[in-house]
């Protein structure tokens, strides 16, 4: 296991920044997760940390020894990749045996004995003399996680490891990933585009957009209070709902010529804010109403999840997204009064996309970013 650390880290190819002066302090045994959308440097910063790309500048660092010079194999890094790369030709005993064969220094019987403990912690024991052509796509990733692991690396990267599996094998594969960190607390670093894998599987998340980290931090703390609207659109399923407004006495001026009303208990926490503002709320904290709400709506779509509800309310010049529950007997062409819920109200300053309530954890205001 090892503390990583990037200092200052930038890597250009040709005239195109891949990633702009990154810092990261990534703790021994950390379960952490770069998140983002492609061509975000994600991926990039995940082989500069393994040393298969050298930045243009900066320092790597593990456990504060400088590394950044070192191969791979110096690093003592082991890499899975979307697309598993086992060897066709051996079998499942032979793949995981692999990296202990290389150099001929362990005993045979000591591989052997490696090999079946890493099949009983993959539970792929039946599986040992099976070719990878023989193999689901499931079971195939679980051998090639295996044979990173089994040599014992500092620190383990994953580069978007489920992407090619079906939607309930990730499920499935992400829960044991998170299983088998938690028994080998090696230090991870897994990259994905799918907020929801990064949530339930993250100790922190580092949000990277156009080459940056926009915020780090835990699940929660990403998602409740989020340093700014490129990462409040980026993580949340549905897509966060955003709103033009100009304040106007304790008043909102909606898009449309509405108005909302500031409750007396929110005054001070919406006191001193720029004239103009783009509010974030949630779409499960939106609801319906059955009493005089904040505004009125017509249901333009409908969609039923099993386990929840999706609706689509049309508000004149603008729309909303609200989560309900999944007996919810919304029509479309029903017209209803909404409400939300104020304490959970984002703002964001419309020029920069900061969150103007937003503090770090080190009490700085958050930084000014374009979007």
């Amino acid at each position: 296991m090892a503390q990583v650390q990037l200092v200052g880290v930038s890597k250009r190819f040709g005239s195109t920044i891949a990633v702009q002066a990154l810092d990261l302090d990534i703790a021994d045994g950390e379960f952490f997760t770069l998140l983002g959308g492609s061509g975000c440097g994600k991926s990039t910063t995940l082989h500069l940390i393994a040393g298969l790309e050298t930045p243009s500048s900066g320092h790597i660092l593990f456990d504060s020894e400088e590394v950044t010079a070192r191969s791979p194999r110096e690093r003592n890094v082991a890499v899975v990749f979307q697309n598993y790369a086992l060897y066709p030709h051996k079998t499942v005993a032979g793949n995981l045996a692999f990296p202990l064969l290389i150099g001929g220094r362990v005993p045979k019987a000591e591989i052997e004995a490696q090999v079946r403990e890493m099949a009983r912690l993959l539970r792929i024991e039946d599986l040992l003399e099976r070719k990878p052509r023989e193999l689901s796509g499931g079971q195939q990733q679980r051998v090639a996680l295996g044979r990173a692991l089994i040599r014992r690396p500092q620190v383990f990267l994953l580069d978007e490891p489920l992407s090619n599996l079906d939607a309930r094998l990730r499920v499935t594969l992400r829960r044991e990933i998170k299983t088998l960190h938690q028994a080998v607390r090696t230090t991870l670093i897994y990259v994905t585009h799918d907020q929801e894998e990064a949530m339930v599987l993250s100790d922190r998340i580092a949000v990277m957009h156009a080459g940056r980290v926009r915020q780090c931090g835990s699940p929660r703390e990403i998602y409740h209070t989020p340093a700014d609207l490129t990462v409040a659109e980026l993580v949340g399923s549905p897509p966060l709902n955003c709103l033009d407004v100009e304040v106007r006495e304790q008043r909102f001026a909606l898009p449309g010529g509405g108005e909302l009303a500031i409750p007396p208990a929110q005054a001070e926490r919406f006191a001193n804010l720029p004239r103009r503002m783009r509010l974030g709320i949630r779409p499960e904290h939106v609801q319906v109403t059955s009493s005089s709400g904040l505004g009125r709506g017509r249901v333009q779509q409908v969609e039923h999840l099993g386990k929840e509800t999706y609706v689509f309310l049309e508000c004149e010049e603008y729309g909303l997204t609200m989560r309900a529950a999944a007996d919810c007997v919304l029509q479309p062409g029903q017209v209803v009064d909404w409400t939300w819920r104020w304490e959970h109200v984002l703002c964001f300053d419309p020029h920069d996309g900061r969150n103007l309530h937003y503090v770090s954890r080190s009490g700085v205001q958050g930084p000014k970013v374009s979007f």
